[in-house]
């Protein structure tokens, strides 16, 4: 699918959406003791900063570190 011009944006979000899905994936790998996704963990991180979206940033920086929380630690 090619986005229309008016998409491009909403494309553009969704891209970073799936990018920080994946992130958080190889989060929860690694957390539950799979050291296989530590290359792809790394990818992730720099292409998602490399986007350079501040909404992005700030879903980073408030909100990602509860998926490496357990049940326990969350409050």
């Amino acid at each position: 699918m090619i986005p229309k011009e008016d998409e491009k944006e909403i494309w553009k979000t969704v891209k970073a959406a799936d990018k920080i899905s994946a992130y958080i994936k190889c989060l929860e790998e690694e957390k539950s003791g799979n050291k296989e996704f530590l290359n792809a963990k790394q990818s992730l991180l720099l292409t998602i900063k490399n986007m350079n979206m501040p909404e992005v940033k700030i879903f980073m920086d408030e909100f990602l570190e509860g998926y490496s929380l357990t049940l326990d630690e969350m409050e």
